[in-house]
């Protein structure tokens, strides 16, 4: 909707600025304590070796990346309050020139910036409706597109990984049809974070009691999914026979065998849950850590909640030592191999660089990045309302030569979120 003249005239983009120096000091600051985190934290390595310093160490790795994802969004609400203000500051010397000469021409202006006046004063009245229209014009551009920004970051507020945060602020103008656009008839080559909406809100839960990023455990939950998780998101006869095939291998012939949807062995989750009792025993008081190599077994693949537990546990002991493991990526990539000595050196000499990745680890490599863009394009899908949705849906429909089948492809979802009001894909 265009801005009117009074709203434009009564805005007060000083408080947009005064409100863009405050953001700049609390980024400042969430910099520099996350400087300091990781200062203490690398610190804590070599003096506070024991169980006691290796939870103190874990804290201060996570309030490090916590503190560096908000000085990211708190940087981004500081541009975006300058460009706002910036951009209605010289809308309204545009109208205020205009206005000044409408008046000297004794010109009436409506609120909604139609000029009139005497049928002799034409190109006077054309002269101040196109100054009039210029600068409503760049107001409101400005305000949609600062509204746009603005509900990305509101998304971001419980995001904790820096990368998917700058990810997301570089597409943060874009427009809910533009977020579309994106999702739109893309290639098959990046197949669906298939769970249901009940375990995307569980990583998001479980994001906050570790310090694992949302992104990460998404990522890990994708790579990991086993080929029935493929085709039935909220189970069914191919998921339980896909289950118990995974316990019957656990219980007999593959002891080693690999279980749930992030792949985790039964070695590994009796270390995790080890270093964790509290956090893995049950309401009842049940300790997972009793449970027979069968019982755990059948417990992970009947309880996947528990799974992406286990691992974002185990993500976090993993990062307590930064070496080879400073960035989610790193840590996706350390995952695959099991915290292998070669894997962390590989990783610091390379940093998040694929080319120079070789072996089974390159694939993995290139399937983070492919899927990044799409874990971001779904997070600002899924952050706008079903209005939003459903007018970018409408748009994309109307623009859509009649016939022509259309598909979305966001990476996650609800069925809600996922399509709107509309099934998917659609002819229209």
């Amino acid at each position: 909707m265009m801005l009117t003249v009074s709203a434009l005239v009564n805005a007060k983009p000083q408080l947009w600025v005064a409100a863009a120096e405050d953001a700049k000091e609390a980024a400042l600051h969430c910099r520099e304590v996350a400087v300091s985190a990781r200062y203490v934290a690398q610190t804590l390595t070599h003096s506070w070796p024991d169980d006691a310093g290796r939870e103190a160490r874990q804290n201060f790795v996570r309030h490090t990346q916590d503190y560096e994802a908000a000085g990211l969004v708190l940087a981004g609400l500081m541009n975006v309050y300058d460009a706002l203000a910036g951009a209605i500051q010289a809308a309204q010397r545009t109208l205020t020139g205009a206005l000044d000469y409408a008046r000297q021409h004794e010109l009436a202006v409506s609120d909604t910036g139609m000029v009139s006046g005497r049928e002799n004063q034409q190109a006077e009245i054309n002269t101040a409706a196109s100054l009039i229209s210029r600068a409503l014009t760049d107001a409101t551009s400005a305000d949609e597109q600062a509204a746009n920004r603005l509900r990305t970051i509101a998304s971001l507020t419980r995001e904790t990984d820096p990368a998917m945060v700058q990810t997301r602020l570089r597409n943060g103008a874009d427009s809910p049809r533009e977020i579309a656009e994106r999702m739109k008839n893309r290639p098959d080559d990046v197949h669906p974070l298939n769970i249901p909406p009940e375990l995307l809100d569980l990583i998001r839960e479980v994001s906050e009691e570790t310090g694992i990023s949302q992104t990460l455990l998404q990522a890990i939950v994708w790579q990991e999914q086993q080929w029935y998780q493929n085709w039935e998101k909220d189970g069914g006869p191919l998921t339980e026979v896909g289950r118990f095939l995974d316990w019957v291998a656990e219980e007999t012939f593959m002891p080693d065998k690999s279980l749930g949807i992030t792949h985790m062995k039964i070695d590994t989750a009796r270390e995790v849950i080890a270093q964790n009792p509290a956090a893995f025993t049950t309401p009842d008081g049940t300790y997972l850590g009793d449970l027979s190599d069968a019982q755990l077994a059948k417990y992970i693949e009947k309880y996947p909640q528990e799974d992406i537990r286990l691992a974002a546990y185990y993500l976090a002991e993993l990062k307590e030592n930064p070496y080879g493991a400073a960035t989610d990526k790193q840590l996706f990539l350390l995952y695959a191999t099991g915290d292998e000595p070669d894997m962390r050196a590989k990783n610091h000499q390379y940093g998040d660089a694929t080319e120079p990745r070789g072996g089974e680890i390159r694939p993995r490599a290139e399937a983070w990045d492919r899927l990044q863009p799409r874990l971001a394009d779904a997070a600002d899908w899924a952050s706008l309302t079903a209005r939003e949705r459903q007018q970018a849906l409408a748009e994309i429909a109307a623009d859509t030569p009649r016939g022509a089948e259309v598909d979305l492809h966001p990476v996650y979802g609800s069925d809600e979120t996922a399509a709107g009001a509309k099934p998917w894909p659609f002819e229209r």
